[in-house]
């Protein structure tokens, strides 16, 4: 209120000396004071550090999500003994490995991009070179979705006239014009990607999934092995009562001894191998759910960071600071969960 009082006086201030006919105060000077007294009231430039920062962080859990998932798939397909689950789990495996470096390259077009924001709006001096830099960095950021929408074949590339929009950012070097002209676009790479990442949660949740199977099967397998010699060792024994007052009495014995022999051995032979692997996959579905943690909140704050873009943009059309809250919490659960995957992971 205060701002805009002043913001009005000065106006009013300067429509008096426009109407007195002033001659000691010259036009270009009073311009300069009127076009003054409106970038103080209202056309600031806002803080956009948090946007910048949060997209780092989006680019980080990319990045970590690479080097951490297809590692671990690959030892899924390598440290199992798969049996009718195992095409499941390496179309799975396929599904989620499938196009990481077109992933990497997307998100760190899309930091490149947000850096470029923040050097426009942090220094008016070097417009024009900076609105360069953004024009390119948006030009990069459409080529390089493009080309991973084509190798993930989501079938979501940008179907808009790149060439318009980056000569308009090269034409208006203000950081109002530039989230406008963009803001489409960019909104769509942002929730594309965002898709993409709850579509790997599926496919990891699928995995999980086939792993309990896995685990499932192998202690069935297992279990029916011990429960036929469970009965045949009662069948023994029932021919030992039946034998004891008979001359074979001994030749039964010595079966019901064999076949407890050959059960003794099943269970140690058993517990030496059931409880290392029961805690193989146990680990294992432990990390798993710590990647789908990551996904989730790579997920999220692809779409804050969606919504975040045009906030920025309503915020330069009404001159109001943009709320980054919801977008610095998404950023805050990324490093979280990265973190947590650092301290409990492989």
């Amino acid at each position: 209120m205060n701002a805009f009082r002043s913001y009005s006086e000065s106006l009013r201030a300067a429509s008096r000396v426009i109407l007195k006919g002033r001659s000691d105060v010259s036009t270009p000077l009073l311009a300069g004071v009127i076009c003054g007294v409106l970038w103080t009231c209202g056309c600031r430039t806002p803080d956009i550090k948090p946007f910048h920062e949060s997209t780092l962080s989006i680019q980080e859990a990319v990045s970590t999500a690479q080097v951490r998932f297809v590692d671990e798939m690959r030892s899924l397909a390598n440290g199992f003994e798969l049996n009718s689950t195992q095409q499941n789990l390496k179309g799975g495996i396929a599904r989620f490995t499938n196009a990481w470096d077109a992933r990497i390259e997307v998100t760190d077009a899309l930091a490149d991009y947000a850096q470029s924001l923040a050097v426009l709006s942090e220094a008016p001096s070097k417009a024009r070179r900076n609105s360069e830099a953004l024009a390119r960095s948006f030009l990069s950021l459409t080529s390089t979705f493009n080309a991973y929408s084509a190798a993930a074949q989501t079938g979501a590339a940008l179907a808009l006239e790149v060439e318009s929009i980056v000569n308009h950012l090269r034409a208006n070097h203000q950081l109002r014009h530039a989230v406008e002209v963009t803001d489409d676009a960019v909104q769509h790479v942002a929730k594309q990607l965002a898709a993409d990442f709850r579509s790997l949660s599926s496919h990891l949740r699928a995995l999980d999934e086939d792993l309990e199977n896995l685990l499932r099967s192998d202690f069935g397998r297992r279990l029916d092995v011990r429960a036929t010699l469970d009965a045949k060792l009662q069948s023994k024994l029932e021919t030992l009562h039946q034998a004891l007052d008979t001359p074979k009495w001994l030749d039964a014995v010595e079966d019901f001894s064999l076949a407890q022999s050959r059960v003794n051995r099943f269970l140690e032979e058993d517990q030496r191998w059931t409880a290392p692997y029961f805690q193989r996959v146990k680990e294992t579905r432990a990390r798993l759910q710590g990647d789908l943690r990551l996904l989730k909140a790579a997920e999220n704050g692809l779409r804050e960071w969606a919504k975040a873009h045009g906030k920025l943009r309503e915020a330069q059309n009404s001159r109001m600071e943009p709320d980054w809250t919801r977008l610095i919490r998404s950023a805050e659960n990324i490093d979280k969960a990265i973190k947590t995957l650092a301290t409990h992971g492989h």
